[in-house]
């Protein structure tokens, strides 16, 4: 019983030293690891080249929307096209100067039926 009680003790020392002093960016490491292996985020959306081809669907279902105009498009049916490497979001910067915005790749809801 008496070596469990130091087994126990050890394991605390370890955690603190993870968490504090000079362990404590191997902690933040450590903590964000676990944190997306146990509760997954959103990956962040990834920036593609304006000639950036999904292939799927076909160009007639998916179009680049604005930033701004992104809630009119959800409100009719249209979702983010997952980029094929991790699922993100695709976006594409454009415009020039202080008139730069976001683009977002949506695709209709009836892109997978066709």
């Amino acid at each position: 019983m008496e070596i469990f009680s130091y087994l126990i003790a050890l394991a605390l020392v370890a955690v603190a030293l993870i968490f504090q002093g000079f362990f404590k960016e191997v902690g933040k490491d450590i903590w964000g690891y676990l944190k997306s292996k146990f509760n997954p985020s959103e990956p962040e959306p990834v920036k593609v080249d304006g000639r950036f081809d999904s292939k799927q669907p076909t160009p007639s279902n998916r179009a680049w929307v604005n930033e701004s105009k992104v809630y009119d498009f959800e409100s009719r049916g249209y979702t983010y096209y997952p980029h094929p490497k991790n699922k993100a979001k695709c976006i594409r910067e454009t415009g020039a100067g202080n008139n730069r915005y976001i683009e977002y790749l949506m695709v209709k809801p009836s892109a997978d039926k066709e």
